[in-house]
Formats: structure tokens, C-alpha cells, sequence
């Protein structure tokens, strides 16, 4: 049995859990030096997909939410019986994403090794550029190099490979709830998600040649760009996030022509502790000033929002709803622990849940009886009880998807952008793992918990479309235009 300390300790665990990965898991404590041309047995491959499978089905709690057990066996078996022949890491990969990424739930995907993660980011193999999807095109925001394609460029051709039949091929690697579209071309825009996924797709390069036609052209032309490594990529991304006005700060409070707008981009308590930011107290000042003011409408901007821990959401729920509400109607588990954590590191508080805090149901899983987002919740006041608009996009996910599902089952806000990373009965989450398999040694995250939302309505409906479907285009973009934001601003200057 756990002690009570080490109990306490798996629920604050479980409440900080962080997207896309909180748990290293690799069982060596030195990476060896990686090499992308190692081909692995066909064997071997076999016995790290084995080992994936039993660890998949062990696990997951929600593997059959938007496929059948019989389809999903089918697709396992045809990935399994398709492994007779050498590959490398990325090739391996790129067999498994595609079949993770069609579990349809956002925290379940394939990791590189961490001996080609240490590569990764010592070698310059990653495309510099940000990308506008739309459909089977993209457009260039941002790119970096010696005489790089200009802002509003459509990227035609990518080293050597038309782009029309890249994104086809891309956006079933990314990992999203349901599978919605919006939601993996926002994703793939990630010049990290992009830059990553093109390796492991087409394979490493140290230099891109990309055919292009510039803005009001229709004549092609070619840049070629040297790669950068992935730490250089993650700097660059910062770079132009803050030149296209990403906020600095997780969560603030602005006025745009006098109307509030409380622009959220995270709900990570490291991302807050970061910033300094007292979380609760800062909610305290929010509300209090809005009520002050009297304001009577809101814009709440959750766009690009990837969550963090659902007491967070839970707490902002609560200067919104002037009564007792329900944030999570259950947390579920499996078992209260995992043969496939052999292959895990995990600290002995997220190793196992204790006895006393998962009981039996009735339906063969284990539900989560103490956690900060169970049960009844009353409001903390200051609540506003004004209009809220709430803006989102395809990377508003986790711990904001929540946010939003339970604001819309209330009636408490209409929603304004493109459709989000979000059911609208929850996910899977909280308690998560990643596997090392034993051979290749590359890793895919599990979640071990099913995290059902108190709401209630058509099973077969999970999906949220936004009351005012606003696309952002890449026009938009060059100009500085924010089309979702301007819409929320007429809205809320009106007295419907």
C-alpha cells in the first residue's frame, strides 16, 4: 500500500499533468549516439510493435471511442504483418503515427528515441519556415536563410516533392481528438510539428528547396534554404510568434476600444510559475475589475491554447457560473497499475494508484474517487455575469477544450473561430506514460485516464462547431488582420 503522502502525491500528479509530455520514460540514463541509417531487423521491429500493442491495450482508456475494436485490430494487424523488412527509427515511425494518430485522441503519440532527440538538435535538419495550411496548400508566414520566400508565398514544391501530395500524407500523423481537420492544420502550421513530421515523413535533409510563387505572381521560383537544428527551430518559432503578436505572458487582461478581452494562452502552472503569476489571485483581480467596471460583454481569446492541469479550468469555470456546477463526472482508470511500466520510468507516485483512491464500478474500470475537479463546485466570487465570447482555433485542446465544452453545455458563451481540439464529453489524459520500446528504443505516450465531463446530450455528437465560424487566411496574416478577433469585437459592441 502507498502511503498517504505518496497518495497525495499522485493527485497532485495527476492535476499538473502537462501536454504533450510530462513523464520522461526512456529506462537509459545516456542516449547512445544516434544514427538515422541504423536499420533494425525485421524481428526486432516486430517485438517493439508487440510490445506497443500489449502496452496500448493494457492502458488506454479510450481506444474505441471513434473506431471499433474490430477495425482498430484489423489496422494493427495489417501494421504488424507490413513490418518484414529492415527499417530505421523514422521509418518505423512513420508506419507508426499514422495508426496512433487514428486513435483519435490528442495526448496518444509516437516520441523519437532520445538518442534522435539529442540529433535532432544538434544536426540542422529542420525546414526554417512556418507554414499557412489550407486545404492541399500552404502559404510561407515566416522563413528564415538567404534570400527566403516572401510572406504570402504558396509553397509549391518541397525538396523535390509537390506540396498538394505532402499535406495529405502529413496531416494523418497528427494526433488530435476525433480526428478533426481544423484541428491537424492548425497543428501541422507548428513549425516544430512541421519541421519534425517532415523527417520522419521524407526523411532528414540538410538543406530545402522550395519551388514558390510570390505574392500576386504566377511565375515559380526557387529558395534554397540550409537547415537548422530543432533547439535553433524552437527559437526561430519564439521569434516569429512574438513578430506576429503572440502574447508574452499565459494569461492577461487588455481593453480593445474599451471591451475586455482576457486573452489565455495556457493553463500550465509551470508556464504561470514562470511568469510569476499567482493564478488564483490573478482570477481575483480579473473578475473583481470586470464587475467594477460593469462591463457587459467579454471576449475570452483561448486560441492556440494547448491546457495544462484541469483544476485550472476548473477555477476559471467558477467566476463564471453563479451556481453549484460539475466540472469532471468521472475519472477512470484501468488498473491501478501497468505491466507495460517495465519499459517506463516513472517516480514511485506515478507508478500506482493508491487502493483508497480508486474504487470498482460497474462497468469493469476503476474510478478516481479524490481529485480538486470531482464533485460538486460552487462559484468564486467576483462571478461575471456578462456576455462572453469565447475565441478558439484548432490548437485550443486539453485542459482549454474542456473549458470550452462545459462554457457551451451551460449556455454561458458563443463561441467564435475555427472548430477546436475538443469533444465535448472530455478525453483521455491526466495520468500519462511513454513506453520506450525495447529495440529501437523509440517512445509513444499513453494515457491511462478516461476523463468524462459533466454534460449531458447526443453521444453520437462530440463535436463543438463554433456559434460564428470565422477563418483566419493568409492574407489576413500578411496584413496583420485578425478576422476572429474583429468578429468578437462586433459582437460584443452590440447589445444582443
Amino acid at each position: 500500500m502507498i502511503s498517504r503522502k505518496h497518495a497525495a502525491s499522485f493527485v497532485i500528479a495527476i492535476s499538473l499533468t502537462l501536454w504533450p509530455a510530462a513523464v520522461r520514460s526512456d529506462p537509459e540514463d545516456a542516449a547512445p549516439a544516434f544514427d538515422p541509417a541504423r536499420k533494425f531487423p525485421a524481428e526486432k521491429l516486430r517485438e517493439d510493435f508487440t510490445v506497443f500493442r500489449e502496452a496500448l491495450k493494457e492502458g488506454h482508456p479510450g481506444l474505441y471511442r471513434y473506431s471499433t475494436k474490430e477495425k482498430l485490430d484489423e489496422t494493427l494487424t495489417a501494421v504488424f504483418n507490413g513490418l518484414n523488412e529492415p527499417l530505421t527509427e523514422f521509418e518505423f515511425l512513420r508506419r507508426l503515427q499514422p495508426l496512433v494518430a487514428s486513435i483519435g485522441c490528442t495526448h496518444t503519440y509516437c516520441l523519437v528515441s532520445e538518442a534522435a532527440d539529442k540529433w535532432l538538435k544538434e544536426q540542422p535538419v529542420q525546414p526554417p519556415v512556418k507554414l499557412k495550411i489550407s486545404e492541399r496548400k500552404a502559404y510561407v508566414v515566416r522563413s528564415s536563410g538567404d534570400d527566403p520566400p516572401a510572406p504570402g508565398s504558396e509553397l509549391v514544391v518541397f525538396n523535390g516533392q509537390p506540396v498538394a501530395d505532402i499535406i495529405p500524407q502529413l496531416l494523418p500523423f497528427l494526433s488530435v481528438e476525433g480526428r478533426i481537420d481544423s484541428a491537424r492544420q492548425r497543428y501541422a502550421e507548428d513549425p516544430v510539428r512541421f519541421g519534425l513530421y517532415t523527417t520522419v515523413l521524407l526523411g532528414p535533409s540538410k538543406s530545402f528547396t522550395m519551388k514558390y510563387i510570390a505574392p500576386g505572381g504566377d511565375i515559380e521560383r526557387t529558395a534554397k534554404l540550409a537547415g537548422v537544428n530543432l533547439t535553433e527551430l524552437m527559437k526561430l518559432d519564439k521569434q516569429w510568434e512574438k513578430e506576429l503578436g503572440a502574447p508574452s505572458e499565459p494569461i492577461s487582461l487588455g481593453y480593445r476600444e474599451g471591451i475586455p478581452v482576457l486573452t489565455i494562452r495556457s493553463l500550465k502552472r509551470d508556464e504561470f510559475s514562470k511568469s510569476r503569476i499567482d493564478y488564483p489571485a490573478l482570477l481575483q483581480d480579473v473578475f473583481r475589475e470586470l464587475n467594477e467596471k460593469s462591463v457587459p460583454a467579454l471576449i475570452v481569446d483561448l486560441r492556440d491554447n494547448e491546457g495544462g492541469g484541469s483544476a485550472n479550468t476548473t477555477a476559471l469555470l467558477a467566476h463564471f457560473l453563479d451556481q453549484s456546477f460539475q466540472h469532471l463526472a468521472s475519472m477512470e482508470v484501468k488498473k491501478h497499475e501497468y505491466d507495460f511500466f517495465r519499459y517506463a520510468r516513472l517516480t514511485p507516485d506515478q507508478r500506482r494508484v493508491p487502493e483508497h483512491l480508486a474504487k470498482p464500478n460497474d462497468h469493469g474500470t476503476l474510478d478516481i474517487t479524490e481529485h480538486p475537479t470531482l464533485g460538486m463546485q460552487d462559484p468564486t466570487p467576483p462571478v461575471y455575469n456578462g456576455r462572453v465570447y469565447l475565441l478558439i482555433n484548432g490548437r485550443t485542446s486539453s485542459a482549454a477544450a474542456q473549458f470550452v465544452a462545459l462554457m457551451h453545455f451551460h449556455q454561458r458563451a458563443k463561441i467564435i473561430g475555427a472548430e477546436g481540439d475538443i469533444d465535448r464529453f472530455g478525453s483521455q489524459g491526466g495520468w500519462l506514460a511513454t513506453l520506450s520500446l525495447p529495440n529501437t528504443k523509440a517512445r509513444v505516450q499513453i494515457p491511462l485516464m478516461r476523463l468524462t465531463l459533466a454534460v449531458s446530450g447526443d453521444p453520437a455528437n462530440r463535436r463543438i462547431v463554433p456559434d460564428y465560424p470565422v477563418e483566419t487566411t493568409i492574407d489576413d496574416i500578411v496584413a496583420g488582420r485578425d478576422p476572429v478577433m474583429q468578429k468578437a469585437m462586433a459582437l460584443a459592441s452590440t447589445s444582443e
